[in-house]
């Protein structure tokens, strides 16, 4: 189903929050009880509101985009606080060439030397 885009302008996060909860599957969101994180400091209104409706608790996620070292504007995936790493698919062939070591390893060859996941990351929103 495709909605229209004048239904997705909304007065603010309260009202996105209501409207993103009409269209959840509630019942199954109940039953299973997930923890909702919040991805960035600029959807704190939104899923503060969503989760008081679900009556469900939320954590928030600092995560820090990875860009390709081929196309600065091109976000690849992104590593969380807990070094969890969530990339495209269609970049897989990368990680497993291993052009990114993925521990104990600095990336300030492409990214220069705020990003490291050394046991403490320079991450932010």
């Amino acid at each position: 189903m495709i909605i229209p885009r004048k239904n997705l302008i909304f007065k603010d996060q309260i009202e996105a929050a209501k409207a993103l909860y009409d269209i959840l599957p509630v019942d199954d969101i109940l039953r299973t009880k997930p923890l909702i994180t919040v991805p960035s400091l600029a959807s704190v209104l939104l899923v503060d509101e969503l989760a008081k409706m679900l009556k469900l608790n939320y954590e928030f996620l600092f995560t820090e985009k990875i860009y390709s070292p081929l196309n600065k504007d091109c976000v690849i995936g992104m590593v969380s606080e807990t070094e969890e790493i969530v990339y495209l698919e269609e970049v897989n062939y990368w990680f497993k060439s291993k052009i990114f070591e993925l521990r104990n390893t600095t990336y300030s060859k492409w990214y220069g030397s705020k990003f490291k996941l050394n046991g403490r990351s320079n991450l932010h929103s």
